[in-house]
């Protein structure tokens, strides 16, 4: 078994060997995977977490788990969604919970961080972790949704 990967390739790779002979100690999330190479970037369709999709990238040694939750422009009071935010996130394991742009929008997103070198227990774990917290996050965003 692997013990850490050095590119996203190397860990879809690996996890759809694993996936195939249903022989993994990292237990890895249950849904559809793909890659898409030239951003090292895994995308990540979560069946136990209701089809959420997750990326996986691994940049500057480091691996970046990210789910989008919703367009900050779909929320009619971000001052409030924010306060709370700030509060829920030492409640947020392992997770963080920010603003980015994706596709030339801002979008609320919850994220992980690791360090390039994690095992994949840690890496399965920061996936777990980063999609149960967007559950949680986007059940929140909701009641400011316009």
């Amino acid at each position: 078994m692997v013990t850490s990967y050095s590119s996203a390739n190397v860990l879809f790779e690996d996890i759809l060997a694993q996936q195939a002979t249903e022989d993994s100690e990292a237990a890895w999330p249950k849904g559809d995977i793909e890659l898409v190479p030239d951003s090292q970037t895994i995308l990540w369709t979560l069946e136990d977490y209701g089809d959420l999709v997750v990326t996986l990238t691994y940049s500057d040694d480091q691996w970046v788990v990210l789910a989008d939750i919703a367009p900050v422009a779909a929320v009619k009071d971000t001052a409030t969604l924010n306060r709370l935010l700030l509060e829920q996130g030492v409640a947020i394991p392992l997770v963080s919970a920010g603003v980015m742009t994706l596709n030339g929008e801002a979008h609320y997103v919850v994220f992980g961080q690791l360090y390039g070198g994690s095992r994949p227990e840690a890496i399965s774990a920061e996936v777990h972790a980063c999609a149960s917290a967007a559950i949680d996050i986007a059940d929140l965003v909701q009641d400011y949704i316009a």
